[in-house]
């Protein structure tokens, strides 16, 4: 992973690209997302869509933790704007209970499944990219 590709953004935080008409997105390791880091990865997103819609692949094997806050301004209609459904990879039982939290009480308004692999996540999301 260490060409860049275009409509690609690199943070402390993550990394975002486009591949395939599918938006990838990559939690560095030990990443705390508090409301601040939930708002600057919303704008990320936004900046690399350019204002077109997109299913997206999160790895979020990396993410140390979230706060509530941070869940609840994630599940927004404003936050989620621009995506078609959601795959998130999830390893570890703790990330897999984040991730569960997060769907169960946040309730995204999105079709979102959770993964332990990239490649079915992936495969999963060819359903949701856009025809255009």
């Amino acid at each position: 992973m260490d060409n860049k590709k275009d409509n690609e953004i690199e943070t402390p935080y993550w990394r975002l690209w486009i591949e395939d008409q599918i938006l990838i997105g990559v939690i560095k390791e030990n990443t705390v997302f508090d409301l601040e880091t939930a708002k600057n990865t919303v704008n990320d997103r936004l900046k690399v869509t350019g204002g077109k819609s997109y299913p997206i692949c999160m790895d979020v094997r990396n993410i140390k933790s979230i706060t509530k806050e941070a869940r609840d301004f994630l599940a927004t209609s404003s936050s989620t704007s621009g995506l078609i459904a959601a795959a998130f990879i999830v390893e570890s039982s703790a990330n897999r209970i984040m991730a569960n939290i997060f769907v169960t009480f946040n309730q995204p308004k999105l079709p979102l499944k959770l993964f332990n692999e990239m490649d079915s996540a992936l495969k999963w999301l060819e359903r949701y990219k856009r025809s255009d």
